[in-house]
C-alpha cells in the first residue's frame, strides 16, 4: 500500500515546511510525496535541500489555478490512494500507517475514503469535524474537507478537477465519483489532518463563487430537486456568517 501525497505551493515555504515536518512523523514507505509550485519567488526553489529524502517529485511553474495544478499532481501520483494536502495542512502523526492497517481489515477497492479533520481557526480556536455520511448530507456540502479524503487514484485519473467550477472542484469531483462509485467508501473514525481557516476553496472568502459552484453541482451531477437547493443555499448563507462570527472571537489562552 502507497499513498500519494499532493502537495499545491505557492510563496508559501513556512506552510511548506509544517506540511513537511507532518510527513516525517508519518512512516517513509507508505507514501509519495509531490510537490507543485506555481513559480514562488519567495525562496522555496532555494530551499529544497531541506526536503530531501522526503520530497519525490517537485516542478514549478505557472498554472491555470490551484485545480490545475492538483490535476498536475493526479498526473504524477503512482500510489493507490491520492491525497492533497497543501501549504500549512499537517497531517496527523501516524495516519498513513493506521489507514493503512483499516484497509488491511476491511479490504482495498475503496474508491473514496473519508476522515475527520480538524480546523485551526486564525484565532487559535479549532472545530473537530466529524464525517457527515455522504448518502444523507452530499446533496448539502462534502462529508469532509479534501485534506481528509483519500481518493482511488483510479478513479481521479478518469474524473479530474473540472476548471469550471473555481472554488468548489474537490465538491464537484467528489460528488462525480460518489454518484458512480457510492458502494465502496469507506468513512473512518479518526482525524487525518488538521488544515487552517481560509483556504482557496473556504466559503467565507468567495462566498458568491461557492454559492454558485454549488449550485451547478447540485443541478447537473446530484439532481437535487430545487426545494432542497433552496435550503442548502440558505443553510449555507447561515454557516458562512457563523464562521465570520467565530474568526473574530478572542483566541485561546
Amino acid at each position: 500500500m502507497r499513498f500519494s501525497i499532493v502537495t499545491i505551493v505557492w510563496n508559501n515555504l513556512s506552510g511548506l515546511r509544517k506540511t513537511a515536518q507532518s510527513l516525517r512523523e508519518q512512516r517513509r514507505e507508505l507514501f509519495e510525496w509531490i510537490v507543485v509550485d506555481g513559480g514562488s519567488t519567495d525562496g522555496t526553489m532555494q530551499a529544497l535541500g531541506e526536503f530531501s529524502g522526503l520530497m519525490d517529485h517537485f516542478q514549478s511553474g505557472p498554472d491555470r489555478g490551484l485545480y490545475d495544478a492538483m490535476n498536475k499532481g493526479i498526473a504524477r501520483a503512482s500510489g493507490q490512494y491520492v491525497l492533497f494536502l497543501n501549504g500549512d495542512d499537517i497531517l496527523l502523526p501516524d495516519v498513513l500507517a493506521r489507514t493503512e492497517q483499516k484497509l488491511a481489515d476491511e479490504g482495498c477497492g475503496y474508491s473514496l475514503i473519508f476522515g475527520e479533520v480538524a480546523l485551526l481557526f486564525s484565532n487559535g480556536r479549532v472545530r473537530h469535524r466529524k464525517v457527515l455520511p455522504p448518502d444523507v448530507h452530499l446533496w448539502h456540502r462534502m462529508p469532509t474537507s479534501h485534506q481528509a479524503t483519500f481518493i482511488s487514484l483510479t478513479d481521479h485519473r478518469l474524473i479530474p478537477h473540472d476548471l469550471s467550477y473555481s472554488v468548489s472542484s474537490d465538491y464537484y469531483t467528489i460528488a462525480k465519483i460518489y454518484q458512480n462509485r457510492r458502494d465502496n467508501v469507506l468513512l473512518l473514525d479518526y482525524e487525518v489532518a488538521q488544515t487552517p481557516i481560509g483556504g482557496a476553496s473556504f466559503t467565507a472568502r468567495h462566498p458568491l463563487r461557492m454559492l454558485r459552484d454549488h449550485h451547478r453541482i447540485q443541478t447537473e451531477v446530484l439532481n437535487v430537486p430545487a426545494v432542497i437547493k433552496w435550503a442548502s443555499l440558505a443553510r449555507k448563507a447561515v454557516a458562512i456568517g457563523a464562521i465570520r462570527i467565530i474568526q473574530t472571537l478572542p483566541g485561546r489562552a
